[in-house]
């Protein structure tokens, strides 16, 4: 079963930010890339996948619909650095 994989004002696993951004990546990447039950932000999420996010990663929900424009930012490739 799919779950959000960012909640608001948990601190991301990786860099300790908390964001108020939520958004659902499918299954298989979490299990690959995510951190369990913790949270990772969205710009953690994609330095762990080593790319930006793609349509395809995103789970069609509320979270991801709610928060489109964010998200979008990051599908164009918005402050994913690959060699940080």
């Amino acid at each position: 079963m799919s779950r959000v994989h960012m909640v608001r004002d948990k601190p991301c696993k990786d860099c300790g930010v908390s964001e108020s951004i939520m958004y659902m990546v499918n299954d298989l990447l979490w299990q690959i890339h995510g951190v369990g039950s913790d949270i990772l932000c969205i710009r953690c999420f994609c330095k762990r996948l080593g790319r930006k996010l793609d349509r395809r990663d995103l789970l069609d929900c509320e979270a991801n619909d709610v928060n489109k424009h964010f998200i979008n930012y990051f599908m164009e490739g918005g402050c994913y650095e690959k060699d940080r």
